[in-house]
Order: structure tokens, then sequence, then C-alpha cells
């Protein structure tokens, strides 16, 4: 990697200085020097992330897509390096984002369906959907162009448990160009909306499919919250944890003040032994009625 800018090089020496913990953190099944590569690369795909990021936020990123075993990058669609600025503390932070491989393959990995499939459908695309009883169609036309773009279905399937069964149908989602446009909206970030708009429309199909079935793991809990931090406006984003000392102080002075409540009854032992113990009063002398006569001042008889 030559040619490389003093920020850009300080990406890759954090790598080299950090590989011993991201090779732990990785699962068996995925190379840890190709892993290291292609996050090095995911780094320098935005300059922000060279030149705004706190590197502490670009590695725990990294590490948190390492723990998964998501590629990260453009080349791998299973997630992404985003900055994103946090007013609050004057700081821009590096943000892992999913891409629609990555959740297509935490929901295949939960266990709930087999396969996932996400396909943009065009204006001059042969498309049917049933609702009752569920069922869909989706081709193209090969002889024309396939126009623009309507929207986006998404659906899951069993796959056949015999070679001579059929994949069933679990159930689908399929999302306007109105609904997707209005979730790029949400994004905080847009630049990825911009460089792979076929992935994000995609994506946001699977997502809201993933609505529909339970969160039976740790990994698809993990990126669907992920992905709606990614997606709230800042302005609407809850206090972090790392909370400054004015902040932390007004909080305080918000919660509910204790309730005082009235002492007990005393009890008559209580009295008696209080009675036995009461200091004795000291007893005063009554002040002499009587005047004194004053004293004649010196030098008049």
């Amino acid at each position: 990697m030559g040619n490389l800018s003093e920020s850009q090089m300080a990406i890759v020496t954090l790598m080299d200085r950090k590989f011993e913990v991201l090779k732990k953190a990785l699962p068996a099944n995925v190379n840890p020097e190709r892993f290291k590569q292609a996050a090095i690369m995911a780094a320098l795909e935005n300059p922000r992330i060279v030149l705004e990021c706190t590197p502490t936020s670009v590695f725990t990123a990294i590490l948190q897509a390492a723990q998964l075993g998501y590629n990260l990058g453009s080349a791998y669609k299973e997630a992404y390096l985003v900055p994103y600025r946090d007013k609050r503390r004057g700081v821009t932070e590096c943000k892992l984002t999913p891409g629609w491989k990555g959740m297509k393959l935490a929901i295949e990995r939960s266990g709930v369906v087999d396969y996932i499939s996400a396909s943009i459908v065009h204006e001059n695309d042969e498309c049917e959907i049933s609702f009752q009883p569920p069922g869909v169609y989706h081709g193209a036309n090969l002889k024309k162009d396939r126009g623009a773009w309507l929207g986006v279905l998404a659906c899951a399937y069993r796959l056949p448990t015999t070679s001579d069964g059929e994949k069933q149908l679990v159930d689908f989602e399929y999302l306007s160009e109105d609904r997707i446009l209005a979730a790029k909206a949400q994004a905080r970030d847009k630049s990825l909306w911009e460089k792979w708009p076929a992935e994000f429309w995609k994506k946001t199909g699977i997502r809201a499919l993933c609505k529909k079935f339970p969160m039976v793991n740790d990994e698809l809990v993990t990126m669907v919250s992920w992905d709606n931090e990614s997606n709230i406006p800042l302005e609407e984003q809850a206090p972090t944890v790392h909370q400054d000392t004015a902040t932390a102080v007004a909080a305080v002075k918000e919660l509910p003040q204790a309730e005082v409540l009235p002492p007990p009854p005393e009890s008559p032992q209580a009295a008696k032994a209080k009675e036995k113990t009461k200091p004795r009063k000291k007893r005063t002398t009554k002040k002499s009625t009587e005047t004194t006569a004053a004293p004649t001042p010196f030098g008049f008889a």
C-alpha cells in the first residue's frame, strides 16, 4: 500500500498493531489476513473515516464486524463503515452498519428460515403477488428494457427436505419506491445510498421482512440494532453513556426526590428512658431588686 498519506498510514498501523486481537475475535472459517485487508480498504473508501473519525471508534467498528464474521466494504456488501457526527460530544465516530448480504446472512443463520432473496421490481417486469394464499412471481421480459425502479420484493423460504421437493414460501414483503425513499430520508449518512443504491434498496426490503420474524439469536438482534441506530436522525438520538459532567448533573437534578416519611410513634419504654436521661435544669438566683448607689464622679463632691 504505497503512496498513502499520514492519516491513511495511521489506519494501516492501527490494524497491524491490533491484528492479534482481531484474529482472536474472528470465527475459525474467516481468513484473518483477508479480513484485515478488507477492513483497511473499507476504511480508505470514505475519506471522512480516515480524516475525521476517532481511531478508537474505527477499531471498535472493525472489531464488531470481526466478532460476527462479516467482511467489510463494497466488495462484499455484508457491512460498511460509516462516519457519524456526534454534535453533543463534538466528535465524529465510526459506526458499523449492515449491508443487504449481512442482514440476509443473519436471518438465514438464525434458523427461522433457510433462504432469503431480494430483488428490485422494474416497471416493465412481470410481477404478481398473492396475499391469500401467499404467493409471489417475479420475472423479467428480456425482449425490452426493464424500465424504472418501482420497489423491492423480499422473500423468505424453507428449502425442500427431499431432492424432488420444492422450496416453500414462508413470508414476503414488498416495499414501494415511496417507502424506500422514506427510509433513505431517515438515514444520517446518505453517501452509501448514493454510491450503491441497488444494494440499499434490497437491504431496506430485507430489513422490513426481518421484522416479521422473532429475534431468536444475538446476531440477528445486533444487526437490527445497528441498522436502527443508523436510521435514527441525530437530533432524536438518546444521550450516549459517555456524558459530560454538566449533562450528568442535569440528569440527576431531574430525578424525582425521595419522599420524607414521618418518624414512627415513640414507645412507652423509650419515653420513660428518655425522661430519666433528661439533663437537670441549673438553679438560677434571683437578681436583687435593690439599687446600689452610683459612684460619685471623680473631682465633683
